[in-house]
């Protein structure tokens, strides 16, 4: 169990603490860094779930969202946090989190609990995950949604999704279908 974060140099030796839990029973979970952030979850894996970010230039560490379910997983590009997270036992839901705006928004929300199990993927700014289809549950779709191409539209609120089917279902530039047969 992991209950301190530290960062290594490996060209001086030195070890620099990050973090240590927060959480009665806590470890430290999902580490996660770039050049300009560092993310972790702290957790008690008991249902107390607090991710933090470490603003790398400043040494500011910020709470960016508190869950209550299972804990989730965190992918880290650039300015940009995304993770799936359980909103109860039958929701679960995709977000976003901007380091320069500071507020998580919804990509997606997921009413088939397996598909809130698969992490998202984020590269170069694309955000990538799996939806089922909307006419066959059997068939898994995998989106995409393309961060710099979305800047141009207008804001958002925490309760909209970006990407519904209309944008991004079958007919659309979706990178692939999985099909489970």
């Amino acid at each position: 169990v992991l209950v301190d974060l530290y960062i290594y140099n490996i060209d001086t030796g030195a070890e620099t603490e990050v973090a240590q839990t927060q959480i009665q029973f806590g470890e430290i979970y999902e580490g996660r860094m770039n050049q300009d952030y560092i993310v972790w979850l702290d957790t008690n894996q008991r249902g107390t779930n607090i991710i933090y970010a470490l603003n790398r230039s400043t040494n500011e560490t910020m709470q960016i969202k508190k869950s209550d379910y299972t804990h989730p997983q965190l992918r880290l590009y650039g300015d940009n946090l995304v993770w799936v997270e359980q909103i109860n036992d039958k929701e679960d839901r995709l977000y976003l989190y901007n380091f320069k705006s500071g507020e998580p928004i919804v990509l997606e929300t997921f009413n088939i609990p397996s598909y809130g199990t698969c992490p998202p993927s984020i590269y170069n700014d694309v955000v990538v995950w799996t939806y089922p289809s909307a006419t066959d549950p059997d068939i898994s779709i995998i989106k995409k949604l393309d961060l710099k191409q979305s800047l141009n539209t207008p804001p958002i609120s925490p309760d909209d999704n970006l990407a519904n089917e209309d944008d991004y279902g079958e007919n659309s530039p979706a990178v692939g279908i999985v099909d489970d047969d």
